[in-house]
């Protein structure tokens, strides 16, 4: 049943890293490990190209270490020791014949390795182009980079396909959804605490881990349904944007859902705590708020919420207003009918590096200057170790002008909750111009190793890319840069602005492909 050998990875032309290869090759080693014949089922789930299972027993309890040779070699140990093995293949290369190591160890110092080919087919026609335009990786942070990509069919049509890619460029991962939801998105694609990934869609939330299995579904009430966020809190159940088909306005409700159950536990109603009538930014009665993301503080147990067209907010858990990070111009009072409190108590006051507040015409948005600006049509706040707030500003509408703005930028402020003021720490990005603007989506992260920044703009309509950028802190020094370009169904002029119409990435993460085993 078993076969028991010796191979020499260098005899067969493989790339590995010497101390592996010592460890297989050692003749000084105790015995070798039996393995039977290994069972290589590709694409397992049926909508992760990139992914294979080996299913294989040995002779003794061992411990699997996986090696896929590349460019840069992806190494993966499986700590268990086991007789039966079910062991997961992620990072595979597309139209490929991929050699995937097998390496098997014990406590004992027994050991064999085998090899085994595994074939992959083209990629799907919808893929965009990667250049790398810089890697430092001295400097850069681990892992490889997580697309929440959907893909345009033609207004009001498009369906998703989160895609990874490594440093050099090369796509490694995909999730093709089209076999189960033709049509729709389900986004964005986020990693969990468990190393699996979460989307939603319409009126359910979904966990997927890397090989491309639902483990677990979620249904929305029947009056809600999802849009642009979802989030995990560290007891493990969502904070879910959502629309309520019983009210007359749009995208201003938070739900939490318990993980456990799938029941509403908390509920967040933006309608009575701000001004629902301001239009300084824009002037939408039913689309008034347009929350695009949501972060929650669990050092304060309160939500950061970001309206596209109203600011920065943040909600106690019993949904209290505790500030407002946004243009002072034209607020009132809270409420549908405007008989709440007044929302101006709650503006953060801009000040400089001495706590002076700046001139009048820079609170209320008019106009701005290198040392502060205001966040316009912002998306991904979060709230960073030293309690700043680290947000993507996209521009749209900068200082009341035109939609797309001119320019986008990463931004770092600096919030006195009790002196209810904010000052500007750190930005980038706005140095780069056009070429790096985004009025829509995109993302901004902190690199929890090096304390890199990771900007994300996500989709550039007039050069349709997305541009990713991760540079060191404070300094701005490039880490890693790269290009998206797509080339599927795209905007044209006079065509509404919809997922439908065009390729574009909602956001963007460093990941470590197989967090999840």
């Amino acid at each position: 049943m078993f076969k028991s050998f010796k191979k020499s990875l260098l005899g067969i032309g493989i790339a590995i890293p010497f101390f592996l290869i010592s460890s297989c090759t050692n003749d000084d080693q105790i015995g070798e490990i039996g393995i039977s014949e290994i069972e290589v089922q590709v694409n397992p789930s049926g909508i992760a190209p990139l992914t294979a299972l080996l299913n294989f027993e040995t002779s003794k309890s061992a411990r699997v270490t996986l090696i896929i040779p590349g460019k840069k070699p992806l190494i993966k140990e499986f700590s268990d020791l086991n007789r039966v093995h079910e062991i997961p293949v992620l990072g595979l290369y597309a139209n490929t014949t991929n050699i995937v190591v097998v390496q098997l160890s014990d406590d004992s110092g027994n050991s064999s390795v085998d090899v085994v080919s595994i074939e992959t087919g083209e990629l799907p026609e919808y893929m965009p182009d990667i250049e790398i335009v810089e890697k430092k990786e001295e400097l850069m942070e681990e892992g490889w980079n997580l697309l929440s990509m959907n893909i345009g069919l033609g207004a009001p049509n498009s369906f998703t396909s989160p895609v990874i890619f490594d440093q050099d460029g090369d796509i490694r991962w995909y999730l093709d959804f089209r076999s189960i939801l033709p049509v729709g998105v389900c986004g964005p694609f986020e990693p969990l605490d468990n190393g699996n990934m979460i989307c939603a869609n319409q009126k359910t939330v979904r966990e997927y881990n890397m090989l491309g299995f639902e483990l677990n579904r979620w249904n929305l009430a029947d009056n809600y349904s999802f849009h642009h966020d979802i989030v995990e809190k560290p007891n493990g159940n969502f904070i879910v944007a959502v629309d309520d088909s019983n009210l007359e306005t749009v995208e201003d409700i938070a739900i939490e859902i318990d993980r456990n159950t799938g029941e509403e536990v908390n509920r967040w109603d933006l309608r009575e705590i701000l001004d629902t009538d301001r239009d300084a930014i824009i002037d939408n009665q039913v689309d008034w708020f347009h929350m695009n993301a949501i972060w929650y503080d669990e050092k304060e147990d309160a939500t950061i919420f970001s309206g596209q067209r109203q600011g920065l907010v943040k909600v106690s858990n019993t949904n209290e207003l505790i500030w407002i990070l946004a243009p002072h111009k034209g607020w009132g009072n809270a409420g549908v009918d405007g008989s709440g409190h007044d929302t101006n108590q709650f503006l953060l006051t801009a000040v400089d590096e001495d706590g002076m507040p700046y001139e009048e015409e820079i609170q209320l948005g008019n106009i701005a200057i290198d040392d502060f600006e205001w966040v316009w049509g912002q998306h991904a706040p979060m709230i960073l170790e030293n309690g700043n707030l680290l947000v993507y500003d996209n521009g749209f509408g900068r200082n009341y002008g035109p939609p797309r703005g001119t320019y986008s930028r990463a931004v770092e402020y600096q919030v006195n909750e009790t002196e209810m003021t904010v000052k500007q720490i750190w930005q980038v990005g706005k140095e780069k111009g056009s070429s790096f603007q985004s009025h829509i989506i995109s993302d901004v992260d902190l690199m929890s190793t090096t304390g890199n920044r990771m900007v994300f703009s996500g989709i550039n309509l007039d050069e349709r890319k997305s541009h990713l950028l991760e540079v060191s802190y404070p300094n701005n020094v490039t880490a890693f840069e790269a290009i998206i370009r797509y080339k599927y169904a795209f905007v044209e002029d006079g065509a509404q602005l919809a997922p439908g119409n065009l390729d574009s990435s909602f956001r963007a993460e460093r990941v470590s492909i197989y967090s999840g085993f």
